[in-house]
């Protein structure tokens, strides 16, 4: 049984579809949803990022049929000038679950699996020279990793928690760093992230501090990078699961989507806009100044393991899993404001 709840939609945008419906009156972030040109494939679990002017989606999963799953290498640059997107070349190996990071000319890709529980700790690195985009090794991980999630500081990258090794989804409450400004880039452990191993947690930069929220549990919390630091935050609205994040104006952070394991279904979550299966299509705010959350325009359905970027005043938001062996074509953009 769906536990969607009741409301009446105060606005609607509809670029091919409904994209905005009204907000919680408490958030102070508006944000007009709109849907730009499908991808060329559904897939979820992916490498996302800007490189230059463009969106970039890298590896990734889908299905055929609901029947097999498969690892994916392929890439895909998005046009915004012209809203269409165009192969580039294919990433030395399928990348499924990575996570990735824009920092000055290039895009850097860490682990993921190439099969079914076959995670990878070998990195690359997407550059465009002259027109042409070109894949290269980088730095490998200390350990095989998928799932992580990862926050850029300053020039220094972080991976959170996520599944380790391989087999069996061995969860982690592992934290990497590694300066890509360095001369000599290398690993370095942090503190690890308190509470459960867990994976589907989202992480955020934000103040120069590395916000991580969820993994099926409502705790959240910080990482000061100069001490080396977890600190507690007030507890989520809700157990957030499998939504990423962005930061906007260095103290809003913006959670899309997500999902609810039916063992926490109960009256924190009878509020929220939930299909049947528990994907979520509420767009949770964490103000970091006040410590408070709330809910700016939903999605138009619930989704999570999608890719997620910001650029100024607009979230990217690409493909994903909206259900059970089943991947996504969209490619949404979300225009930011603040509520008038």
């Amino acid at each position: 049984m769906s536990l969607r709840r009741a409301f009446v939609p105060a606005a609607v945008v509809l670029v091919g579809m409904v994209a905005a419906i009204a907000q919680d009156a408490a958030c102070p972030l508006t944000i007009e949803w709109q849907r730009q040109a499908d991808m060329p494939k559904a897939v979820g679990g992916v490498a996302f990022g800007m490189l230059g002017d463009a969106i970039i989606v890298a590896g990734g999963t889908t299905w055929i049929d609901e029947t097999q799953k498969l690892w994916l290498p392929d890439a895909f640059a998005h046009d915004a000038a012209t809203d269409q997107w165009k192969p580039i070349p294919a990433m030395p190996r399928p990348a499924g679950y990575p996570c990735a990071v824009s920092f000055r000319d290039a895009l850097y890709v860490f682990g993921g699996q190439t099969a079914k529980e076959v995670n990878a700790a070998e990195t690359m690195k997407l550059h465009k020279t002259g027109g042409t985009f070109q894949w290269e090794p980088f730095v490998p991980l200390p350990e095989k990793l998928a799932n992580m999630q990862p926050a850029l500081v300053d020039s220094t990258a972080f991976l959170v928690a996520g599944d380790a090794g391989e087999g069996t989804p061995a969860p982690n409450n592992h934290v990497w760093k590694i300066d890509l400004a360095a001369g000599t880039p290398e690993w370095k452990r942090c503190a690890p992230l308190p509470g459960p191993n867990r994976t589907g947690v989202a992480t955020a930069a934000c103040g120069g501090k590395v916000y991580a929220f969820g993994g099926d549990v409502v705790s959240a919390c910080c990482y000061n990078p100069a001490s080396d630091r977890w600190d507690p935050l007030p507890d989520l609205p809700f157990p957030v699961y499998w939504a990423w994040a962005v930061s906007w104006q260095d103290r809003y952070i913006i959670l899309p989507g997500g999902f609810v394991s039916k063992q926490n279904w109960g009256p924190a979550t009878s509020g929220l806009h939930m299909d049947a299966n528990g994907f979520v299509s509420d767009v949770l705010v964490s103000d970091t100044a006040t410590g408070r959350y709330s809910f700016s325009n939903p999605l138009p359905k619930g989704i999570i393991d999608y890719g997620i970027a910001r650029v100024d005043k607009r979230i990217f938001l690409a493909g994903g899993e909206d259900r059970g062996k089943h991947r996504e074509f969209w490619f949404l953009t979300g225009v930011l404001s603040m509520r008038k």
